[in-house]
Parts: structure tokens; C-alpha cells; sequence
């Protein structure tokens, strides 16, 4: 099976053709298939968490997944973050700290995520804080987690990436 992306942002077209892709790959079982990313000439990195959400739960299915046609600067994105890793295609180093690392934790993974978000909170765009402003931060993130686990009743991971 064929299946192809266009540009994905984060705005209503790109969740729409994610929505999209969910649908048409939720009852695929034994299958190949192929996802098409010749047409797509960016990915928000931030879009690798519904994506791989969603392709996660594609392979699930006994399904084989495999990622064709990346255009450079999608590849070069999605290997930064180390979305691709899951594909066979080795991390790149990112030299200028653009990117997030794609993550996938289990719901009861609440201590990795933690170390995840502390590794991650001392990048240059987030502004310097007080100690006690900086606490309500990360509890407002923790709590983030805590709510996806919760309300998404998943058995299928929670994904974090940027």
C-alpha cells in the first residue's frame, strides 16, 4: 500500500492530513507499506510526534513501514530529531540545537519524561526564570504528560518531539 504526505505544518492542513492518514491506515494488518514523502517539502519537527503516533500504531498491526522519497531538508529535519532512527537511517548530530529529540514513552514512563523535559530546558529559547516560576514551569509540562495519559486512555505510547 501507497500512501503519500504533502508539506506538514503545524496548522489545521497539516493534523488534517495526518486525521487523514490515521483513518485510512486503521484497520491495515499484514501489510507493506509505503508512505510517500516525495511531495512533502517540509515537516515540522514538531508533527513527528502525531505522525509517529500514528505510524507506531501502523506497524502494531504486523504492518511493515517504510518512508520513501524524503526530499534533503525533511530528511536532514527528521534525522536531526532522530524521528528517521525508527526507520534504519542513523541520528545526524544537531550542531545548532534546532531540534527536540522524537521520543516514545510508555504512560508509566512519568520519571523518564521528567529527565527528558529537564535535559531539555536548558536551551537558549527559553527564557530565564525565577527558581519558583521556573518549578511551575515544569510542573505545568509534567502535567501535560499526566493529562495525555490520563485522558488518552493510550496503550499505545505518548510521543514528544520538536
Amino acid at each position: 500500500m501507497r500512501l503519500e504526505l504533502q508539506r506538514v505544518n503545524s496548522d489545521y492542513s497539516g493534523f488534517l492530513q495526518l486525521t487523514e492518514l490515521a483513518h485510512g491506515t486503521s484497520d491495515l494488518a499484514l501489510k507493506a507499506v509505503e508512505l510517500d514523502m516525495g511531495a512533502a517539502t517540509w515537516v515540522d519537527a514538531n508533527m513527528c510526534a502525531p505522525l509517529g503516533a500514528i505510524l507506531y500504531r501502523v506497524s502494531r498491526g504486523l504492518n511493515a513501514v517504510r518512508l520513501t522519497h524524503l526530499r534533503a531538508k525533511v530528511r536532514d529535519i527528521l534525522a536531526k530529531n532522530g524521528f528517521l532512527s525508527t526507520y534504519g537511517e542513523a541520528k545526524r548530530p544537531d550542531r545548532f540545537g534546532t531540534t527536540i529529540e522524537y521520543m516514545r514513552f510508555e504512560p508509566k514512563d512519568a520519571r523518564y519524561f521528567a529527565e527528558y523535559v529537564e535535559s531539555r530546558l536548558a536551551r537558549k529559547e527559553i527564557p530565564e526564570m525565577s527558581a519558583a516560576l521556573l518549578k511551575k514551569f515544569r510542573e505545568s509540562i509534567f502535567e501535560i504528560f499526566s493529562n495525555a495519559v490520563i485522558h488518552s486512555e493510550t496503550n499505545l505510547g505518548i510521543f514528544a518531539c520538536g
